[in-house]
């Protein structure tokens, strides 16, 4: 028994998890009345997660970081599941930038841009079906929509 392995979207399910430990967003805010003091926090993937709201970052923001996280797990059984974290992120993206534009400076850090890049990388799975092997094979819609594939031979 054989398996075809869509190695693209293996590659980004790993450049994904390791986003989650990469800083997603820096929070920049002035913490006197008079100005001039500003306290800086930045926040990886798994601490937005798990912290909730508890912290600045709130439990918006972790829901779309489990939106993304869920992407993750799709894409262990189709690479449709990089359009999932493509809207985790994108979302994640919006309400940091809408919620404090007012309060305070937000960078959007290098966190999240690699995870935005797995979703990338795991959708062109679906158009490029390299395979185990390095070998390259006409697309297959069939094969391309499954991450992992037993095949008979």
């Amino acid at each position: 028994m054989k398996w075809k392995i869509n190695i693209l979207c293996v590659i980004g399910i790993l450049i994904g998890l390791v986003s989650l430990i990469l800083p997603w967003c820096l929070i920049r805010s002035d913490t006197s009345s008079i100005g001039g003091i500003y306290s800086e926090r930045s926040y990886s993937g798994i601490e937005i997660l798990i912290s909730g709201e508890n912290t600045l970052v709130g439990n918006i923001f972790s829901s779309f970081i489990l939106i993304f996280l869920i992407g993750l797990v799709l894409a262990l059984v189709t690479p449709l599941g990089g359009i999932v974290q493509i809207f985790g992120s994108f979302q994640f993206l919006f309400s940091v930038s809408n919620l404090f534009i007012n309060s305070g400076i937000i960078m959007i850090m290098i966190g999240w841009s690699i995870g935005f890049l797995s979703s990338i990388i795991i959708l062109t799975g679906l158009l490029n079906s390299i395979r185990r092997g390095l070998y390259v094979d006409r697309i297959n819609l069939k094969d391309s929509l499954i991450t992992f594939r037993r095949i008979n031979g």
